[in-house]
């Protein structure tokens, strides 16, 4: 059986960046209160800060392949809670992660 661990420095690390964006998946969508404002969170506010925190993550910590797929899990548990029909977007938050996750590391280190 293969099982992938992670020590707890590098579980402990992604913590503080998994927080932001469970607070951006799960309570920025509380905020809509008519179509202009979901629009507007869901195409610009969300994925803004999905990118925002995955490229300060990558000037931080550094390039983490784990992020991509934990931001495309948390879309779809919170498209579970919200709207069943939008989990087609969890591989673009997860590219949206990477290509930040990227952009952090690129100036850096």
């Amino acid at each position: 059986m293969c099982m992938v661990r992670m020590d707890e420095n590098r579980r402990r690390g992604l913590t503080p960046w998994l927080a932001v964006m469970l607070v951006d998946f799960y309570m920025l969508p509380l905020l809509m209160a008519d179509i202009d404002s979901t629009l507007l969170v869901f195409t610009v506010v969300m994925p803004l800060v999905c990118v925002a925190v995955s490229a300060w993550h990558g000037w931080r910590v550094g390039v983490e392949p784990l992020l991509p797929w934990l931001a495309a899990v948390l879309w779809v548990l919170s498209v579970l809670v919200y709207n069943a029909a939008a989990w087609v977007y969890a591989p673009v938050y997860a590219v949206l992660a990477l290509v930040g996750n990227l952009l952090g590391r690129w100036p850096g280190r």
